[in-house]
C-alpha cells in the first residue's frame, strides 16, 4: 500500500551552503518518488534547527528524532537521510539517537543509491565537522525492495 507521506529529515553539514541544500533536498524527493509509491517532504537539517533549536545542542539532536505529530502522536520524521560516508558531531547525535529509537536512517550517495547505516562511529573526536563515520552493512540494501 503507497501513497502515504512521508516526513524525511535530511542531514547535512552546517557548512553547506543555502542553494546545495536546497538543490539536494529537491533531488533526494525526486529519486525516493520515482522509486517509491509515497510523497515524501524532505526537512533539511537547517530548517529543523531554525524551527526548534532553543540553546542546547543535546537537547535540540533528541527533539529531531523524538518529536511527535501535535495531532496524530506520530513521530516528525519517518525516515533519516544523510549524504556522505562522514558526519560531524550534531548530525552523528541525530542519526544514533534515531538509530537507538529503531528508526530508519539511510546514507545517500547523492544519486541513486541509498544504504541503510547500521552504526555512526566517531574517528576523530577533535573533528566537529566530519569525525564521525557511517557504517552500512549491506551496500545497495534497500528497506523499500522485497526479498523474493
Amino acid at each position: 500500500e503507497g501513497g502515504k507521506m512521508k516526513r524525511v529529515f535530511f542531514a547535512h553539514s552546517a557548512q553547506t551552503d543555502v542553494k546545495d541544500v536546497r538543490d539536494n533536498s529537491k533531488r533526494l524527493k525526486e529519486m525516493l518518488e520515482r522509486l517509491h509509491d509515497d510523497t515524501y517532504k524532505i526537512v533539511a537539517g537547517r530548517q529543523d534547527f531554525q524551527s526548534n533549536f532553543r540553546g542546547d545542542w543535546d537537547i535540540w539532536q533528541k527533539s529531531v528524532v523524538n518529536r511527535t505529530d501535535a495531532v496524530t502522536g506520530a513521530p516528525v520524521y519517518n525516515i533519516f537521510v544523510v549524504l556522505g560516508k562522514t558526519c560531524g558531531r550534531a548530525t552523528a547525535g541525530i542519526l544514533k539517537a534515531a538509530l537507538e529509537a529503531g528508526r530508519p536512517v539511510l546514507r545517500w550517495d547523492g544519486a541513486e543509491v541509498l544504504d541503510e547505516v547500521t552504526e555512526v562511529r566517531s574517528t576523530d573526536p577533535d573533528d566537529w565537522q566530519t569525525g564521525f563515520k557511517l557504517y552500512c552493512p549491506a551496500q545497495q540494501l534497500s528497506l523499500f525492495e522485497d526479498e523474493s
